[in-house]
């Protein structure tokens, strides 16, 4: 994702975050950028049913 804005020269990027609980591994990657761009990394954290409503009930059960 950070090789895409910096290739598109994108000012902003954003991402959910992966790790079930342990982040190190985007924030170590994002310290350490030192390209020009993206000039913001977004980490966005979702909550267990966020999309509840929107799939209609369709993905109850999936997020226990």
């Amino acid at each position: 994702m950070l090789s895409l804005a910096r290739r598109n020269q994108w000012e902003e990027v954003g991402t959910i975050a992966y790790g079930n609980g342990d982040h190190r591994g985007i924030l170590e990657v994002a310290e350490g950028w030192e390209d020009a761009y993206p000039r913001r990394l977004r980490i966005f954290y979702l909550e267990v049913g966020d999309f509840a409503d929107v799939m209609g009930g369709v993905g109850e059960g999936v997020f226990e």
